[in-house]
């Protein structure tokens, strides 16, 4: 210990306390040097062939996230203090190891090992601290001058090819679509034999589930690009900027995935973006949990690892980026990046952000969506008034009230199509639903042969409303969005009509989406008739 005396020091379970023989002054200045050994339980892990694994697949690989560092190396283990890091790692010569930042040397030491020192020159926080040795077959390229690569087991070089086939094509659209250059000096992906996640995002280096691994065969019915997505983004959110607790883990967590979900757009278009916020609403509605995005009472850290924090929180992005304009979303998430890179942030750090950049509070949209739980339970009802030529709609929030989950307020689009004149037009209009129950009224020149709620997913809700009559026919011919709701809806029924509709769906539909979803449809209805349809399949 240099620049202050220790007068004794106590290992316990869960830290190491330094006792100092005088208390230091506020500004004082002391360094620490600490020797020891473990054998950790967590944090690192090893998997070698006497563990089962195959010969020359040899790896050891760290996990931190949570709080799973403290198991192996003396640190505070905790997100919200940052600091450079090193890491030295001796390993058998034709080993590769991997850590975070840059590579400062590589050279043999006097054990007859060799050395691999890396050094994390930018600082980040402890969990994110990173390194991977072992045998490993190795992928390069380059965006712009800026290296990748993907490390997997021998035993699974033959596929790997497709596993790094959209890497350039992500790293390219996230550049882009934050706005912000990648942050670190390289990007490595490493898959990990019985890895204990699906992806961990560590500064400049995620490591992955080799599991998750598929042969290049396989590629048009699997791929690897929603995983390759989220850690990747990780790196500006949640590495580059670092939750300051996990309260707020959604800004992580949340932001990881929705730049998945706008990457799946920039992939498949529009209706890969549909089917992924519709997979997630299903989530957060499945999940039917009350308690909201920003939660303090955890005992457990990975308690706050849920729906709240994954799909709940790229909803509400989603819903940040369609009330305020995707140029004044863009525009918002570059100045929090600019403002807070390399720092630690809370949500009132986006919250303050967003409101500069568009000149709106936010307050009431902050506090329903992320400091209250839930979501609103909206039962629509439509009818036609043929003497005021008027659409109306009642839209009631049948979700239980209390201090948990309000009452919510939402800008509500609705649209209409009608037939002006021989000619299809639709009629568009948003209304604020703000009551338990509301009826607003629509003038429209000819009664609509199809009505819209939200019809372009802008909403975080949980629907129930039913076209009447026809319209739920129409809308199974119509846009992607709304041939995905009708099928749902179909999905609860039994007559024959309906098991009909359906089979033709799985022939004709032109998005492999919907087809899916009608298959999926006939087998929850479950007659004869319907899984009759499903024999040919």
């Amino acid at each position: 210990l240099t620049g202050a005396g220790l007068a004794g020091y106590q290992s316990t379970a869960e830290q190491l306390i330094l006792q100092f023989d005088k208390p230091l002054a506020p500004g004082t200045k002391a360094v620490a040097t600490i020797t020891w050994h473990a054998e950790p339980r967590k944090g690192l892990h090893f998997r070698t062939p006497e563990q089962g694994y195959p010969a020359g697949d040899t790896q050891v690989w760290t996990q931190g996230e949570a709080e799973e560092h403290r198991y192996w190396f003396p640190c505070y283990d905790y997100p919200n203090e940052r600091f450079t890091s090193e890491v030295t790692c001796h390993v058998p010569a034709g080993m590769e190891v991997v850590s975070n930042g840059r590579l400062v040397e590589k050279k043999p030491d006097a054990a007859g090992l060799t050395a691999w020192h890396w050094s994390q020159e930018q600082p980040h926080v402890n969990y994110l601290v990173a390194m991977a040795a072992g045998y490993f077959h190795k992928l390069e390229d380059k965006v712009g001058t800026l290296p990748i690569s993907m490390l997997v087991p021998p035993s699974e070089k033959d596929q790997a090819e497709g596993a790094f086939g959209d890497t350039k094509a992500v790293m390219t659209f996230l550049q882009e679509e934050i706005g912000v250059p990648f942050p670190w000096a390289k990007y490595d992906q490493v898959y990990c034999h019985d890895f204990l996640a699906g992806g961990m995002e560590n500064t400049s280096c995620s490591f992955m589930a080799a599991a998750l691994l598929f042969p290049k065969e396989t590629g048009r019915l699997d791929s690897l690009h929603p995983l390759d997505a989220h850690e990747m983004a990780h790196q500006w959110f949640g590495d580059l900027l670092t939750c300051r607790d996990w309260a707020h883990l959604w800004l992580n967590e949340g932001f990881a995935s929705y730049y998945t979900d706008l990457y799946e757009e920039r992939k498949n278009g529009r209706e890969g973006l549909i089917v992924r916020l519709t997979s997630e609403a299903e989530r957060v509605i499945g999940s039917k949990d009350r308690r909201p995005i920003v939660w303090r009472d955890y005992g457990d850290a990975m308690q706050q690892f849920d729906s709240r924090a994954y799909p709940k929180g790229a909803w509400v992005l989603h819903m940040l980026r369609s009330q305020l304009g995707t140029d004044l979303y863009r525009k918002g998430i570059q100045l929090y990046i600019q403002r807070h890179r390399n720092g630690i942030v809370t949500t009132d750090d986006l919250q303050e952000v967003l409101e500069e950049v568009s000149g709106k509070s936010l307050d009431q949209f902050f506090d329903q969506w992320v400091h209250h739980g839930g979501v609103p339970e909206l039962k629509a009802d439509y009818s036609w008034d043929a003497d005021t030529k008027q659409a109306r709609v009642t839209i009631r929030q049948t979700q239980k009230v209390d201090s948990e989950v309000p009452l919510f307020r939402l800008p509500l689009p609705v649209r209409f199509f009608c037939q002006e004149d021989g000619k299809p037009m639709t009629r568009d209009f948003t209304v604020t639903v703000s009551k338990d129950e509301e009826t607003f009224y629509f003038p429209l020149p000819v009664a609509p042969d199809l009505v819209r709620l939200d019809p372009d997913l802008t909403l975080l809700g949980d629907w129930d409303f039913t076209p009447p009559g026809d319209m739920l026919k129409r809308q199974l011919n119509g846009d992607f969005g709304g041939r995905l709701i009708a099928v749902d809806i179909l999905a609860g029924r039994r007559d024959a009509a309906t098991v009909t509709q359906l089979s033709d769906l799985i022939g004709k539909d032109p998005h492999h989406a919907i087809r899916t979803a009608a298959v999926r449809a006939l087998g929850k209805i479950g007659t004869p008739a319907a899984r009759a349809a499903l024999i040919p399949i």
